[in-house]
């Protein structure tokens, strides 16, 4: 993420439209560092469509607390549909297995 924008930016209370790149977890967790007071980012999705997207602060708050979400907006994201019962199943055995791993 490159830009002019005066110094004091970073410190101001922005919204944010994308409208060279679309609207992932990851572009909204890159814009809330550089810019710690965002309000909001809004842009298309990927999987373009048209389709207007915002997220905010407390989107993104939510999301690191729960994986399954992640891998579901993930997914909607790269295929531009819901992921199957049986994609979302084998991710919660995937993310239970390295649970387990990780409590040994």
């Amino acid at each position: 993420m490159t830009g002019d924008y005066p110094k004091e930016v970073p410190d101001a209370y922005i919204r944010v439209k994308l409208t060279d790149s679309p609207v992932t977890l990851e572009t909204f967790a890159r814009l809330n560092e550089l810019f710690p007071n965002l309000l909001e980012t809004a842009g298309t999705t990927l999987n373009d469509d048209g389709m207007e997207l915002t997220l905010t602060p407390e989107d993104l708050e939510q999301r690191k607390n729960n994986p399954e979400e992640i891998f579901r907006q993930y997914y909607i994201d790269s295929f531009g549909m819901e992921p199957d019962e049986h994609l979302t199943s084998l991710f919660e055995k995937a993310l239970e297995m390295y649970s387990k791993e990780v409590e040994e």
